[in-house]
């Protein structure tokens, strides 16, 4: 049974990995002059595609399904197919002999040489890195506190809070476009929420608040990154330079937040030794 569950997981990350690089280069291809606001709407959509099963699958899917995790994989299966023919139907013609002077073109090997591949990758793996260990340990960081009733209400607000960040972003969308202002504000504002209000200050309301934070910070510096290969790269290199960010980041978000699992083991066992250890002293 976990070989098959390894296995389908293995399978959409494979799905993953084909659809995001070829979003950039899409955005460039159907918007040339409106690449931040293309931006915002594809970051929006995989946004709710993460936080709508966090949210509705507790509450609503699984008490539908009988509790079977596996229709309920199947019910959030469905919009996903669906949206192929969509896709296919309402996307905007390309003209063939662009379409062959492209393909005669396109180099598909990320240029590891190129600094603002890396630079691209690792700016993304400091946005997904800290979503994903706040996504994975939560659950755990909330029992230790003797408060696990709050990881709903923390997850939902977590995925949640980047809805309103998008509607804020399609909003100011052009204002994003190549600015710095996203990264100099909401990349400390994440660091903040982590520290003070998950960390020093653990009342319950601050730890919801903190959640919101993140996710808000999250979603507006994910969006103002995935802006960036289109303006970066020229239009034949769009495809490579995104699918080295990605490779960059995504190898980063495996290795950061198993990190953090094996400092969480450590420092765990080592507490609970000296607390073993303090009524011998």
């Amino acid at each position: 049974m976990s070989g098959r569950c390894y296995a389908a997981a293995i399978v959409s990350g494979f799905g993953i990995a084909i659809m995001q690089p070829g979003m950039p280069t899409l955005v460039r291809e159907w918007l040339p002059s409106r690449l931040a606001l293309g931006t915002v709407g594809y970051s929006s959509g995989m946004s709710m595609g993460a936080m709508f099963p966090a949210v509705f699958t507790i509450a609503f899917i699984l008490p539908a399904v009988g509790g079977s995790w596996r229709l309920d994989m199947v019910l959030w299966a469905i919009p996903a197919l669906l949206i192929a023919p969509v896709f296919l139907l309402g996307s905007p013609k390309i003209p063939e002999d662009v379409e062959r002077r492209a393909a005669a073109g396109r180099r598909w090997w990320p240029d590891w040489k190129n600094p603002v591949v890396w630079l691209l990758g690792f700016a993304f793996a400091s946005n997904n890195s800290p979503y994903f260990v706040t996504s994975a340990f939560l659950g755990d960081y909330l029992a230790t506190l003797g408060k696990p009733e709050l990881l709903g209400a923390a997850l939902g607000w977590l995925n949640g809070s980047q809805l309103v960040a998008m509607a804020v972003l399609f909003l100011i969308a052009n204002r994003l476009q190549m600015r710095a202002w996203p990264f100099l504000v909401f990349g400390p504002t994440m660091l903040a929420a982590f520290l003070v209000m998950m960390i020093f200050v653990t009342s319950s309301l601050a730890i919801v608040a903190a959640t919101a934070v993140i996710g808000i910070a999250g979603a507006v510096s994910m969006t103002a990154i995935l802006a960036l290969p289109p303006f970066l790269s020229l239009p034949a290199d769009v495809p490579r330079t995104a699918a080295g960010m990605f490779t960059i980041s995504y190898t980063c978000a495996i290795i950061i937040p198993t990190i953090c699992g094996a400092l969480w083991d450590l420092t765990g066992k080592l507490l609970s030794c000296r607390f073993a250890c303090a009524p011998l002293r």
